[in-house]
């Protein structure tokens, strides 16, 4: 969840001082943490995929809760 978060610029990892952070939180031994934060973001055949991953009924001020329309007789199957 770090290595996607909008806000980890805040903090450092590498510089956090883990033994204060648990104190800080009422912790007297650190739980064990992996972090991983090799994670990189979307790449273009991701976004790609995702696009054509949709149901096709989008959200919008004429549709706002995403509804087929009456008359859309087209039918998805998997």
């Amino acid at each position: 969840a770090y290595a996607s978060h909008g806000l980890k610029d805040i903090f450092n990892v590498y510089n956090l001082d883990l033994q204060r952070v648990a104190r800080a939180f009422g912790f007297s031994v650190p739980p064990k943490v992996d972090l991983n934060l090799k994670a990189k973001g979307r790449t273009k055949i991701d976004k790609k995929k995702q696009r054509f991953n949709a149901s096709g009924h989008k959200f919008s001020a004429a549709n706002p809760y995403g509804v087929r329309a009456p008359d859309d007789k087209r039918q998805f199957c998997r």
